[in-house]
């Protein structure tokens, strides 16, 4: 019986740590009440096979989730949600286009105009954009532009 409990704790506590470097939008405005830090939004869609890529290479690399999860808050948004998006005191909304599709209008309120994904956009503690990076970043340039902030 000890051992199943010690197996129980030590699987909930080594699966949890992985997510704790990702925020949402919904709580990114009360964590930037309690520690304003810049913010990095992975723009990306369901469809994208170098967005899933990239999420392997963060979710394999723990400095890089250190990173991620002490110097920024850290969101991933999927271009094509339906959902309303509250963001730095706006409400964005999903677009749909003619073909059933469509994009959402935060997309396109952050810079990203065309449909290159995924699209790194670095925010400062103010929500003005301080860099805007498409396609696959690997690890180390990542690292590097977490470290310079």
């Amino acid at each position: 019986m000890k051992k199943l409990l010690l197996l129980i704790i030590l699987t909930v506590s080594t699966a949890a740590p992985g997510q704790e470097y990702r925020i949402s939008f919904d709580t990114l405005t009360e964590k930037m009440h309690q520690e304003p830090r810049h913010i990095l939004i992975k723009i990306e869609t369901t469809w994208c096979g170098i967005c899933r890529m990239q999420d392997k290479q963060i979710e394999g690399d723990e400095t890089l989730q250190q990173l991620l999860g002490s110097k920024v808050y850290y969101i991933t948004f999927n271009a094509e949600t339906t959902e309303t998006i509250n963001f730095a005191n706006n409400s964005y909304r999903f677009i749909p286009n003619a073909k059933g599709k469509g994009r959402h209008e935060l997309v396109t309120a952050l810079g990203c105009t065309d449909n290159a994904y995924p699209m790194w956009i670095l925010l400062s503690k103010d929500y003005e954009i301080k860099g805007t990076f498409k396609g696959f970043l690997k690890s180390d340039a990542l690292k590097q532009i977490l470290q310079k902030l």
